[in-house]
């Protein structure tokens, strides 16, 4: 876990968590979510369960790297700096005595164990394997070992060795996101709805292409027809349920079943009387979410 001076040392330069997602690689964070991390303060990551267990179960999976390859592994909280890019900063997770190299320690859940490949191999997800490649450029280091423990009880190690072309185009990707975005304020393009959701609005009327604006038109056909569809859908289940008269199966004359007709019964919390009677624990209880719409 990362000490409150690391947080902010890392609005300094770009990590190797930033790594893949500056390349549009990271699964759960886009170029402008590195971008808005680095440039405002308004930028939080909320830690999740899966955050949470990876940070508490790091130690034990670092230790059983270490029981299983004999190394000695060394926790630092130093920020390494690239001797010639300093906006490119590292924290690994362990150093490894003796050897030019470091450990990165994972937690992935089960579903997700196909993206892994052979052990002892650098058959990982692209976007630690650029982690790596950040680190190692950094650091100069020959390789970047990575434990990972899939599903809470498989245990599996991977190897990625430095890789000089990689590292080369990395480094022109991050050294054009850090002078012109970051320095030269300029953000990423928007490459999701919650890129989006994130910006500030405007008053001013955005001037759209014309391919925007068939894609607009369909999607108003769509949607007319969707509500035209929902209703027609309404109406036939209405009447079938009338026509059927109580409940139970419906079969075709030959006994072939179509469907079940059942009653069922749903809680759901009163939030007026609930805001009406105990408007604190309402409050209390109330979370705003924030999202987009076309009107």
């Amino acid at each position: 876990m990362l000490t409150e001076q690391q947080l902010q040392d890392r609005k300094l330069g770009i990590g190797g968590s930033d790594a893949a997602a500056v390349c549009g690689k990271n699964p759960w964070q886009t170029p402008y979510d590195v971008w808005l991390s680095k440039t405002t303060d308004s930028y939080r990551v909320e830690e999740n369960e899966a955050m949470h267990w990876g940070n508490v179960l790091e130690d034990v999976v670092a230790a059983e790297f270490s029981r299983r390859n004999n190394k000695t592994l060394i926790v630092s909280d130093r920020t390494f700096v690239h001797p010639e890019y300093s906006f490119m900063r590292a924290n690994v997770d362990r150093l490894i005595a003796d050897e030019c190299a470091a450990l990165e320690v994972k937690t992935a859940g089960e579903y997700s164990a196909k993206k892994w490949g052979d052990e002892l191999t650098d058959a990982m997800p692209e976007h630690y394997a650029l982690q790596c490649a950040h680190y190692c450029a950094v650091l100069d280091l020959e390789k970047v070992y990575v434990a990972v423990l899939i599903g809470g009880n498989k245990y599996r190690e991977y190897v990625y060795t430095r890789d000089m072309g990689l590292e080369a185009a990395l480094i022109a990707l991050e050294k054009r996101f850090w002078e012109h975005h970051v320095l030269g304020c300029v953000p990423p393009v928007a490459e999701s709805v919650s890129d989006v959701l994130a910006m500030h609005g405007t008053d001013k009327p955005i001037v759209v292409k014309e391919e925007v604006v068939g894609m607009y038109e369909q999607y108003k056909s769509l949607k007319a027809s969707a509500a035209e569809l929902s209703k027609q859908a309404d109406e036939y289940r209405t009447e079938i349920i009338r026509r059927a008269g109580q409940c139970g199966d419906l079969v075709d004359v030959t006994g072939n079943k179509l469907c079940s007709i059942r009653k069922r019964t749903r809680s759901a919390i009163d939030t007026a009387l609930l805001k009406k009677e105990l408007p604190e624990v309402a409050e209390k209880y109330m979370k705003e979410s924030s999202f987009l719409e076309i009107r």
